[in-house]
């Protein structure tokens, strides 16, 4: 199944400039550790949100420390299920169900970096009890000028609080739902 991701795409569009948007609903328990190498190079380790929109079908992980955040969205074929999800470019504008993407950002001493997935994989698994944990790894690039990462880390731990009303709004369209062929 394919959709089509309009305007901000997927979890890029968590990314504000004053930071990651964390959503009303969600629940914290669990952590998210990353590290990166590339055009920057550093480590990262904070709790981590998960929030479950049924009704748009995606998963939203979103964790923040400081001046810096990453945020995962996965985007199962029906149900969210233990698995991969492989990292697209969400500035193609196109998205294979099961897909994923992964955007970070931080704060150098004079800019707001901010990057996304291009490529990669996220895997994600259930505990008995139900809760996530899952690794990710990839390329991410830069949204402006150049410079490219190879991001890698994994999350644990987490609940997913569940609430219609506070999912934000996603552009991704399945084509039995745009009339996409």
């Amino acid at each position: 199944m394919r959709g089509r991701l309009g305007g901000l795409a997927g979890a890029a569009s968590l990314l504000t400039l004053a930071g990651i948007v964390a959503c009303a609903g969600s629940s914290s328990a669990g952590r998210l550790e990353a590290a990166w190498t590339g055009a920057d190079t550093a480590k990262f380790d904070a709790p981590v949100t998960g929030l479950w929109c049924s009704g748009e079908r995606f998963l939203e992980l979103s964790a923040v420390q400081a001046d810096t955040g990453i945020g995962l969205v996965l985007y199962p074929t029906d149900s969210l299920v233990a698995g991969d999800y492989p990292l697209f470019d969400p500035r193609g504008g196109t998205v294979t169900r099961p897909g994923a993407v992964v955007a970070s950002r931080w704060f150098s001493q004079t800019l707001i970096k901010g990057y996304q997935s291009d490529s990669g994989m996220v895997t994600l698994r259930f505990s008995p009890s139900r809760k996530l944990s899952g690794q990710f790894g990839g390329r991410l690039h830069t949204v402006q000028g150049s410079g490219v990462l190879q991001l890698r880390g994994g999350f644990s731990e987490v609940r997913l609080g569940s609430s219609p009303l506070s999912c934000p709004s996603d552009t991704l369209r399945s084509r039995a739902d745009s009339g996409v062929s």
